[in-house]
């Protein structure tokens, strides 16, 4: 039996500017059975020469003929374009930042009843970014911890091994057969990871290994109300596959499902107060009221919801003053 091939892709739109990190990051990954596909959704920069500048066997690139979606590019790479064991999503503005994690985190996923999904942690950056400046090596002298995945997923939001897309190898033909990547919002990433998570042993690797890049183009820092409401459908998702086709506790669930609603309308409503938007906040708020009542209930009875609104409304206040000064 040979080794597992793991794919990873990049899935970009007009991000030249980002792109090449991407790739020379997983390329540079110690792994001898890995193919690196750029899946470029009809980008009208100068992607495709960037992609040219590599020479490697190892890349792909695939250009898609027309415009699909963040989501849609997603799905494209997946079921389409991988051929590995494992998959690594690696967004075209991101990039792995420790050369071990891949080889690292294929011998974590274990024999027998190998792990669903193995993540490791990142970082989070803006500006000008080194990507030589970070270290490497520490996903391969990590102690891996192997948890069961329910039980991960039940104590969110509170656990402190965060999962995230572009640090978290999963297992290709289980996330088809749960059909990843269903949910055009902006967090489909999680809501697919959390229900492949269900029902399967999970391994965190101790260690920073890649870089989540902050910037205007974010789609998770570009929500309106309207992406912030479907955006809802993340917990409703993992909830309903849960009890419908895990055949899980539902009461154990619909508690998750009310302490997740709860901290994210919470987490809306201090970002709204500090923007000082709340006319738009109104529009999620009347949502939350009518779906969501006992979590709304939950956030607004609160001590700490009231004591970080006004907190976050001086300073509002503050910086409009300033702003007018």
């Amino acid at each position: 039996m040979g080794k597992p091939l793991v794919s990873v892709l990049i899935p970009t739109y007009n991000q030249a500017g980002y792109v090449g990190d991407a790739i020379r990051s997983a390329l540079e990954q110690d792994l001898g059975d890995l193919e690196v596909i750029v899946s470029d959704d009809c980008s009208s920069d100068g992607t495709a020469d960037v992609v040219r500048g590599f020479s490697d066997l190892r890349l792909r690139y695939e250009p898609s003929a027309r415009n699909l979606g963040r989501v849609a590019n997603y799905r494209r790479g997946l079921y389409e374009l991988a051929r590995g064991t494992w998959v690594l999503n690696l967004d075209g503005d991101d990039f792995l930042t420790d050369s071990t994690f891949l080889r690292a985190a294929v011998a974590a996923a274990g024999d027998g009843e190998p792990a669903s999904i193995v993540f490791a942690d990142r970082y989070e950056r803006e500006g000008a970014i080194d990507p030589r400046s970070f270290p490497s090596g520490g996903a391969a002298s990590g102690a891996p911890e192997r948890m069961d995945g329910t039980s991960y997923v039940l104590s969110l939001p509170r656990k402190d091994a965060r999962m995230h897309h572009l640090c978290a190898l999963y297992r290709r033909d289980a996330a088809r057969a749960i059909g990843f990547y269903r949910a055009d919002i902006v967090s489909s990433d999680y809501e697919s990871l959390y229900r492949l998570a269900l029902s399967h042993p999970i391994v965190h690797i101790p260690a920073k290994v890649g870089v989540w890049r902050r910037h205007g183009a974010n789609a998770s820092g570009g929500m309106d109300a309207r992406a912030s409401i479907e955006n809802y459908r993340l917990f409703q998702g993992v909830h309903d596959f849960a009890v419908e086709s895990a055949g899980l506790d539902p009461r154990a669930f619909g508690d998750w499902l009310l302490r997740n609603v709860s901290r994210r309308y919470y987490v809306s409503l201090m970002g709204y107060l500090r923007g000082g938007a709340l006319g738009e906040f109104r529009t999620i708020d009347r949502y939350v009221r009518a779906q969501y009542p006992a979590a709304r209930r939950r956030a607004l009875l609160s001590p700490k919801t009231w004591v970080k609104a006004s907190i976050c409304a001086v300073s509002s206040f503050k910086s409009r003053v300033s702003r007018r000064a």
